[in-house]
């Protein structure tokens, strides 16, 4: 029986900081998942009530079609400062299947 292959994303979002502060995130989210390639989604400078967030945008509709399992990322506020703009990444998730694992809850 062959097992199901793992689709694993990375999310990062800085609102200041450029790309060091961006890796420094997907190198904490790749600790979690050491020998899993995964898929690294990243917005930069975009603040986190800013509710244009590209490769959020992209990720959420990945997992809407399927192409993700699961989601990395440093914690609840890189999805946003705001309830809202967290509760529709958890429904997403939850109609979806995907599991969302956070960076500061540990493995």
């Amino acid at each position: 029986m062959s097992q199901k292959k793992r689709r694993t994303a990375v999310y990062a979002r800085t609102a200041a900081g450029g790309p060091e502060a961006l890796d420094a995130q997907v190198d904490q989210a790749r600790a979690l998942v050491r020998d899993v390639p995964v898929v690294v989604y990243r917005d930069m400078n975009v603040p986190g009530f800013d509710t244009a967030t590209p490769a959020l945008a992209e990720l959420l509709s990945d997992m809407e079609g399927g192409q993700v399992d699961e989601v990395i990322a440093r914690d609840w506020t890189r999805f946003g400062r705001s309830l809202s703009q967290v509760e529709r990444v958890r429904a997403v998730a939850r109609s979806s299947g995907c599991r969302l694992r956070l960076v500061e809850d540990g493995p």
